[in-house]
């Protein structure tokens, strides 16, 4: 399978200068995996129901030396050029074969034209890597390429979910602290009433919800009017979609793959 998920075969990648790769599953797998490969690239062609061969669409090659050669293979009876305003590909040869061949024959000698038009071309995919050291350059396969990126790119995923993780607990705990200020604010606005310092205030207020210090000063922060004005219901509600998020993020700590197929499937989805 390609990385989009279409199918390797049947396969067909034009050239520069015309030409097709048609059907190298095998070569292509071994281009994904080591990152090197050969590939032959052969022009287009039709052969039609009396034999005669129509081909066009080159790929970079010298195509006059390619029809003398083609013209001298066994059982051609003559090839000539025939491009007109009709050619969509360029140049364009004909040829015919020797009338006594039989079909399968005839057939044969037509793709042994085919293969004269044909090149063979070589590839080897090449990484430059930039360190403090300097710059080298390695060959390396598309499958390392993502193998290495993906590697990068989970361990990043992770470690931000990480932080965002913290922080919404910390999200969590004040609207936790929120609404036991709501379930206890008689027993606060009491403790406000008292004339105290603030330290002692803090000691008090701990002691009487059972709660930390961190707690009690998030609370005694809170203005006498907006603790009057605090509603329970509203942050039931706040606290519920908090901690839902807080699980999901808990989930993508523990396995971000699906997270990030996704994010890639959307991302191609709006490039196309």
């Amino acid at each position: 399978e390609s990385l989009l998920g279409k199918p390797v075969t049947p396969l067909s990648i034009k050239s520069e200068g015309g030409g097709v790769v048609i059907n190298q599953k095998k070569q292509m797998a071994e281009y994904l995996r080591t990152g090197v490969a050969s590939l032959t690239y052969s022009p287009q062609y039709v052969i039609s129901s009396n034999g005669t061969l129509t081909i066009s669409g080159f790929p970079p090659m010298d195509i006059v030396k390619a029809m003398e050669r083609a013209s001298l293979l066994e059982g051609v009876k003559t090839g000539y050029e025939s491009t007109s305003l009709d050619s969509g590909n360029g140049t364009q040869f004909t040829f015919e074969f020797n009338p006594r061949l039989s079909k399968e024959d005839a057939r044969n000698a037509a793709l042994s034209v085919v293969q004269a038009f044909s090149v063979v071309a070589h590839f080897k995919t090449n990484v430059i890597v930039r360190t403090v050291n300097g710059t080298t350059t390695r060959s390396t396969s598309i499958k390392s390429i993502l193998s290495n990126w993906a590697k990068h790119r989970i361990a990043a995923d992770k470690k931000a979910t990480a932080w965002h993780i913290e922080r919404q607990k910390h999200i969590v705990w004040v609207t936790e602290t929120m609404i036991l200020a709501v379930d206890k604010r008689e027993v606060i606005l009491g403790l406000l009433s008292k004339k105290i310092s603030d330290e002692e205030l803090d000691i008090q207020l701990a002691k009487a919800l059972k709660i930390t210090l961190e707690a009690a000063k998030l609370i005694l922060d809170l203005k006498v009017r907006r603790l009057k004005a605090l509603d329970k219901a509203p942050l039931v509600k706040q606290l519920g979609e908090q901690k839902a998020y807080l699980a999901v993020l808990s989930k993508r700590l523990k396995n971000p793959v699906p997270f990030l197929v996704k994010q890639l499937e959307n991302f191609i989805k709006d490039s196309k």
